[in-house]
């Protein structure tokens, strides 16, 4: 895991990959964690549901943002299954 010193305002993208689909449907619950570190207004946030894969291709989207200009991007990768 790499843990960078940086504000949560510096964030322009979230990414929660899952296996399981989130929490809910609608809003993503990526949504829910811009909400809840006070970035509602400030990146954009998606679910990446995409099996057991799914955090690679995070990896993968993230990698291709940032090297096409876009700003620090977090992943998550979260499961319910084990």
């Amino acid at each position: 895991m790499v843990v960078m010193d940086l504000p949560a305002t510096a964030l322009d993208r979230i990414i929660l990959a899952t296996s399981t689909g989130g929490d809910h449907m609608t809003p993503s619950t990526a949504n829910a964690v811009a909400a809840a570190l006070g970035l509602d207004d400030t990146c954009d946030a998606f679910d990446l549901n995409n099996a057991c894969v799914g955090f690679l291709t995070g990896l993968d989207l993230a990698a291709r943002g940032v090297a096409t200009g876009a700003g620090p991007t977090v992943v998550i990768g979260a499961e319910l299954f084990s």
